[in-house]
This record gives C-alpha cells, sequence and structure tokens, in this order.
C-alpha cells in the first residue's frame, strides 16, 4: 500500500525553510533580558509641551471667577480674558509674593477646617 504524502507538506517545503514556532506564553528558552538602569533624577530632558489642567468649580465659584475675569479685563483695558491667562498671572504672583503664598495658604487651611 502506498504511503500517502502530506497535501501541506509541499507547500511548507515550496517556501523555504520553516521557523519554529513562538514558545508558550512564560516559557521562553532565552534568559531574560536585563532592565536598563534607571536614569539619575534630573537627567532626562525637560517637558516643553503645556500640561493640561481641570478644575471642577461649583456654580458659585464659577460665577466669581467670570466677575474676577471681567474685573481684570476692564482694568488691563482688554474685552476679553481667558480664565488660563488670569491663572497663569495669579501663579507669577504667588511666586513672587510670600506674603500672598500665606495668605493663600491661610485661607486654604481655614476651608479644610470647615469640611
Amino acid at each position: 500500500m502506498a504511503e500517502k504524502k502530506n497535501p501541506f507538506e509541499a507547500a511548507t517545503t515550496s517556501r523555504g525553510t520553516r521557523t519554529p514556532a513562538p514558545a508558550p506564553a512564560g516559557k521562553t528558552t532565552e534568559e531574560p533580558k536585563p532592565r536598563p538602569k534607571p536614569k539619575k533624577r534630573g537627567t532626562t530632558a525637560r517637558r516643553t509641551d503645556p500640561v493640561r489642567m481641570t478644575i471642577d468649580l461649583d456654580p458659585p465659584s464659577y460665577s466669581q471667577m467670570r466677575r474676577v475675569l471681567l474685573d481684570v479685563a476692564d482694568a488691563a483695558d482688554r474685552p476679553t480674558l481667558t480664565a488660563a491667562a488670569m491663572w497663569r498671572a495669579a501663579l507669577e504672583e504667588l511666586a513672587e509674593d510670600p506674603r500672598l503664598v500665606a495668605r493663600v495658604a491661610k485661607r486654604i487651611t481655614a476651608v479644610q477646617e470647615e469640611r
């Protein structure tokens, strides 16, 4: 009796040598690659793109922010002012005035104690 040939044998041999199947997950025969050493703090590139930040305001706080924006825009002789421009200016003022930082910290502490 003649031996039957595998119908797929021609397809596999005509392509050349076959590569072995990958090892099952978790069962590798290779040595694991060593992890790269972490870079020292401060040696990596500094962030250059802006960082998006959001804030949730309750309706009274949002109304207060809008009123302040209108007042600041009026004082700066501008028709409009973005909230981002106001927050950036407020951050710069905080960075330059330690007494303002102390007042803000005192207010934050008082608000947290109320809760």
